[in-house]
Order: structure tokens, then sequence, then C-alpha cells
């Protein structure tokens, strides 16, 4: 999630988010 919020900030938050919810 890190490392894919580097190049993508709006969506590596959004994936970021849901790992954390899962």
């Amino acid at each position: 999630s890190v490392a894919n919020a580097i190049p993508f900030i709006g969506f590596g938050f959004l994936d970021n988010f849901i790992m954390i919810i899962a």
C-alpha cells in the first residue's frame, strides 16, 4: 500500500484504507 501510494497518492490512500478495513 505504501509503495502504491508513492506513484498514486489518491489510489494508494484508498488501497491502504481498504487494506486496513479488510
